[in-house]
């Protein structure tokens, strides 16, 4: 178990701060313009911009096409990538509406890790713990994106040079009709402009996906370092002034009652800022995983083995980062109910009558699960990733049983 002295006595100390586990974050928001704490202003929104533009028109483009085609498999994969960048076309914009409160949630985790001079050293390595998950995920996260857009391209240009070279066609990366035609004077610029807008949308799933991950493992380290503070908690204890006492942390009732209210309203600004954004990830996933299981069931004897596979790692993809987003957040949910057991566990039946009140609504609101939800609608946990999985398998089959 995590918080076993036994364990966390095999974890190494090392001093992390804000600007540590917040790294990939920053690197990543900063490079689509939307991390709160920019200095250039101007190069921001300029960044921003550009990003939404190059979306915007690719979008729209491949939309079109979507509605003139006549092809059936055509129109399938060019929904998917539709999709896609529409889901994440509305993601990029809530977060530059949600900015506001993106700079509060991150203020508080700045105050968080000025605190965490003063923790014991096993509160240190739990929250170094959950600081490193949340970095493996983040680096997981870029790693397997860019390897399905690099898969994606390969697959195309492989598709194309299984062609006779008679035949051959090259097309671009993203079927797309455009207001001009696409000569061959122009498929360069064009099939530039396209992997550009990839590497944007690419840019825009990764920075929201570590963002996400961190801020909910934030939240796991520090409900992990409050347990160890109530299971450590003797009715001797008194409350310490850490303005004249600041290199140890208090842990009296009262200081545990306070960073339990704290934590509690972090978990509440995560949920009021970004249940839209992962419900239009929720909503655009099952869609995408509707579609592609129905590709490949669909193209699963075609001689184009390249491009199945691609689909079949988008799938893949796509699934870990739904997968990532449940786990992280239920394991938070989770770790918010050990903090009651842990105070119903101690030996309270010892401590003043007041301390035991105190105690009793540390429990009572412990009781009340940390669930970030969807939109409002569902909480996010393992169980409803099970669930849209289910159900977009059984589109898939509607699908395929009208075909």
């Amino acid at each position: 178990m995590l918080g076993k002295s036994s364990l966390n006595s095999k974890i190494p100390i090392r001093e992390r701060d804000f600007n540590y586990s917040m790294k990939l974050s920053r690197i990543t928001l900063s490079i689509i313009g939307l991390w709160p704490f920019r200095e250039n202003i101007r190069c921001s929104n300029f960044k921003f911009v550009v990003i939404l533009v190059s979306i915007l028109m690719t979008l729209l483009s491949s939309l079109t096409f979507v509605y003139q085609t006549d092809d059936d498999d055509k129109m399938f994969h060019s929904l998917i990538n539709s999709l896609y960048m529409l889901m994440t076309l509305v993601k990029l914009l809530m977060m530059r509406c949600k900015n506001d409160k993106l700079e509060v949630i991150l203020s508080e985790m700045r105050i968080d890790w000025r605190k965490y001079e003063r923790f014991s050293d096993g509160n240190k390595r739990l929250v170094d713990l959950y600081t490193g998950k949340a970095r493996t995920s983040s680096f997981v996260c870029i790693f397997f994106m860019e390897f399905s857009i690099t898969t994606y391209f390969i697959s195309r240009v492989a598709y194309a040079l299984q062609q006779p070279a008679k035949i051959r066609e090259w097309d671009l990366p993203y079927t797309a009709v455009y207001p001009f035609e696409v000569t061959s004077s122009l498929f360069v610029p064009m099939y530039l402009w396209q992997v550009f807008s990839a590497m944007c949308l690419g840019s825009v799933t990764i920075s929201i996906d570590c963002l996400l991950v961190t801020t909910a493992c934030h939240a796991t380290g520090q409900l992990a370092a409050l347990c160890e503070n109530i299971k450590s908690y003797g009715h001797e204890q008194r409350h310490r002034d850490e303005t004249l006492s600041s290199e140890i942390e208090c842990s009296c009732i009262r200081c545990i009652i306070e960073r339990h209210v704290d934590i509690v309203r972090y978990c509440r600004l995560v949920e009021d800022a970004y249940n839209l954004i992962l419900l239009t990830e929720f909503i655009g996933t099952t869609f995408q995983f509707c579609l592609q299981m129905y590709i490949i069931v669909e193209h699963s004897h075609d001689k184009n083995i390249v491009g199945l596979l691609s689909f079949c790692i988008y799938l893949l993809v796509f699934n870990f980062r739904l997968f990532m987003y449940c786990n992280v957040f239920d394991a938070m949910v989770e770790m918010g109910e050990k903090v009651g057991a842990s105070a119903y566990d101690i030996s309270w039946y010892d401590f003043h009558p007041e301390a035991v009140r105190q105690l009793m609504f540390c429990i009572l609101r412990a009781n009340k699960p940390l669930n970030v939800t969807a939109g409002k609608f569902f909480s996010l946990n393992r169980n409803s990733y099970k669930n849209v999985i289910m159900t977009s398998s059984s589109y898939a089959s509607v699908l395929l049983s009208i075909k």
